[in-house]
């Protein structure tokens, strides 16, 4: 019994070398992104391409700040809820930094794209968010976008490729 506390106290005192109770906190320079969805705006506007009806469109205002790196461009994922009737809903939001996919016709909004992207600078992007057929006629504020939760935020570098960063929702 003697040998199993002796054994148990050198353990212990050993183990407690290795692995200490409280570790130094380490500095981390993570590459992180803050974005915040400062304002949605829902105009009238001509459909974009056959298929959509949508007459009316959101044009979001971001702002965005990256920290500890220098990114090529960004792409954002996230969930956007739309007014309805239908039921309010979540649909997919994508966008990137240095291209607007469809580019809404007599909205009175500059659609920015980032050329190149600077550690700590903050930057505001506007984007078009078109409601779904779904929500046709666009009554009132039918097809609005209510609500954005940004979900996943990638970075390119100088090459083009593709990596995961952290991000904050808020600048």
């Amino acid at each position: 019994m003697k040998t199993m506390a002796i054994f148990l106290v050198l353990f212990f005192l050993v183990g407690c070398e290795f692995f200490p109770s409280n570790p130094q906190d380490k500095v981390q320079n993570l590459e992180t992104v803050y974005i915040e969805h400062c304002k949605t705006d829902y105009v009238s506007t001509e459909p974009p391409m056959d298929g959509v009806v949508a007459t009316k469109v959101n044009v979001l205002t971001f702002q965005m700040r990256v920290k500890n790196f220098k990114p090529r461009a960004l792409e954002f994922y996230g969930r956007a809820i739309l007014d309805g009737p239908p039921e309010s809903r979540e649909h997919a939001l994508c966008f990137r930094t240095d291209s607007v996919s469809l580019i809404p016709k007599d909205t009175g909004y500059i659609f920015n794209k980032l050329e190149e992207i600077d550690s700590e600078s903050t930057y505001t992007l506007i984007r078009p968010k078109f409601p779904t057929n779904e929500y046709s006629p666009f009554c009132g504020t039918q097809g609005k976008v209510l609500k954005i939760t940004i979900t996943e935020v990638w970075a390119f570098n100088e090459n083009y490729e593709r990596f995961s960063v952290a991000f904050v929702d808020s600048v």
